[in-house]
């Protein structure tokens, strides 16, 4: 929960069972770095797992992704089909 920022959930009982869960907490670094560093320490990320991550939808890390790409400061590396043994 450390890694996306999350407060652990609060458990307990007063007349009956509860539970409060809370948003991700909201960090003064800017979405597109958060996206980077998560991008270097895993360059197989998914979407989804990104989104996870910085607490945004999957449609916004699409946009800050496309917008690194455009700034030139991604690159996606597309693997090659090999044919062997015909």
């Amino acid at each position: 929960m450390q890694d996306i920022c999350l407060r652990k959930p609060d458990f307990g009982v007063v007349w009956m069972f509860y539970m409060t869960l809370f948003r991700p907490i909201k960090t003064s670094e800017k979405a597109s770095e958060k996206l980077l560093r998560f991008l270097k320490n895993d360059p197989n990320i998914t979407i989804v797992d990104l989104a996870k991550m910085t607490g945004v939808t999957t449609r916004s890390v699409e946009m800050q992704l496309k917008k690194l790409k455009e700034m030139e400061r991604i690159v996606r590396i597309v693997p090659t089909k090999v044919d062997i043994g015909r």
